[in-house]
């Protein structure tokens, strides 16, 4: 098979990457036992928090392979992604997935409006499900949760954006309604 040189180069330099990636978490961890779990924004490519989209343009099983490959034991997963790959291959896949890789830690991102009232926890109350779900399905070892966000995320109000925390405080103590 003929190979463009351009290509071969970006093959050779991607080797490279993923062999310094590796060394650098080998490095990390040493001997020490410290296990390594990637953000989802770390394996995800091009996409970014509150961006267009939060759904990963890289298949879940190369992301999953990929953290495998260079040391990381667990990943960070996000709801919109989960969401969009879950109704691709279903749950069970993405498990087998994850255990194929020996993939031990995975934390799950991010619940808010758990703690207010009317439509926004609605909202949170039906997105808690759908995460509640996931990390039963999956073997979720942390579910995050946000203090809250603006109700526009790019112009959220002072309020907003000052933290209730007695209303926050009774909200978790209540647990799950």
């Amino acid at each position: 098979m003929i190979v463009a040189p351009e290509l071969q180069c970006r093959k050779g330099h991607l080797k490279r990457r993923r062999r310094d990636v590796a060394r650098r978490v080998t490095e990390m961890t040493g001997k020490n036992g410290i296990e390594l779990l990637a953000a989802f924004f770390t394996l995800g490519g091009d996409v970014y928090p509150f961006g267009p989209t939060e759904i990963s343009p890289i298949p879940f099983k190369d992301r999953v392979e990929a953290a495998a490959k260079v040391g990381y034991k667990g990943m960070g997963l996000i709801h919109a992604d989960v969401q969009a790959t879950a109704a691709q291959i279903g749950l069970k896949e993405m498990k087998r997935i994850v255990d194929d890789n020996d993939i031990k830690y995975l934390e799950y991102e991010f619940l808010s409006g758990w703690y207010l009232d009317g439509e926004r926890r609605a909202k949170s109350d039906v997105m808690r499900t759908e995460m509640l779900e996931v990390a039963q399905g999956l073997g979720v070892r942390n579910l995050k949760i946000a203090p809250g966000l603006g109700s526009d995320l790019y112009a959220p109000t002072e309020a907003e954006m000052t933290p209730d925390v007695d209303r926050m405080r009774e909200a978790f103590a209540g647990g799950l309604p």
